[in-house]
């Protein structure tokens, strides 16, 4: 079983790697664009949705942190 401070610490951690590798892409990958990022997120929305075998919290927390990631590069980049 986890605690709500180890979970807390698996989002954040995988907040910042996300955003980390997203932003990395952004600025050193001419060929990243927006539309990438968007449809990563439409993926990600659509998996987010399919949970009908169940998650554990763990990785509903890194799910979770992945689209939050995602969804402020994208708030920034527009």
């Amino acid at each position: 079983m986890f605690t709500d401070a180890s979970i807390d610490m698996k989002y954040e951690e995988t907040f910042d790697l996300v955003y980390r590798q997203l932003n990395h892409s952004r600025q050193n990958d001419p060929k990243y664009t927006q539309l990438d990022l968007k449809r990563f997120l439409e993926s990600l929305y659509d998996n987010h949705g399919n949970n009908w075998l169940g998650r554990s919290e763990v990785q509903e927390a890194v799910q979770s942190a992945t689209i939050a990631a995602a969804e402020l590069l994208l708030s920034q980049w527009e």
